[in-house]
């Protein structure tokens, strides 16, 4: 009876590397370098539209869109409106990590908050050599853990994505402009209220 539960003990470290799947090759590269990053900043376009995220550790982001802009300096939450000059503010939760991570207009690079970088990846196959807008880049076929398919471009020289397209209807493409994979200082996820912008009342 010693033997088998030594044996058993002995197994379970080992089983539990296989609690989720690995991140397939080669999109695994992008993963690993992203979560590798000390920050992340991306400028970069949603169906043409201009985007810029920047991004540190722990839970520390921020998401400028044509509407407004989304920021966390890691404990709270805030969320601007252009539209109607107003802002909320709340106590950051992991469910607020857990959502930004999966936006669609940022889940391309926001996946390096993720608390399983790549999960999303169910399985991924180089296809061919390009160029975009003056990088050379290896197009990955991707399978979403959706189900539905997704091309991914990635850099030959820093491994990092930079162009995410689908032909799922509704699905938007994102494309990098600039990408820069380094510290950021604190202050850039400070909020700072725009002129004349008034909080909205907690519901």
């Amino acid at each position: 009876m010693s033997g088998v539960v030594f044996l058993a003990l002995g197994l379970a470290p080992f089983a539990r590397t296989y609690d989720r799947p690995p991140v397939p090759y080669p999109i695994s590269r992008h993963v690993e370098k992203l979560a590798a990053a000390p920050g992340v900043k991306v400028r970069y376009t949603v169906d043409l539209a201009p985007y810029e995220l920047t991004m540190a550790k722990p839970n520390r982001f921020r998401l400028d869109y044509p509407e407004g802009f989304v920021l966390s300096d890691g404990k709270r939450l805030f969320t601007y409106t252009k539209k109607d000059n107003r802002y909320t503010e709340s106590p950051l939760t992991e469910a607020d990590v857990h959502a930004f991570a999966e936006r669609s207009d940022a889940s391309l690079w926001s996946d390096y908050l993720a608390k399983s970088p790549g999960a999303r990846y169910q399985s991924s196959m180089a296809w061919s050599g390009r160029k975009l807008q003056g990088h050379r880049v290896e197009v990955v076929f991707v399978r979403l853990a959706t189900g539905d398919p997704a091309s991914v471009f990635i850099d030959s020289n820093t491994g990092i994505a930079r162009k995410f397209s689908s032909s799922r209807e509704n699905e938007k493409s994102l494309i990098a402009s600039e990408i820069e994979l380094r510290a950021v200082a604190p202050q850039a996820f400070t909020f700072v209220a725009p002129p004349g912008a008034k909080r909205k009342p907690s519901s």
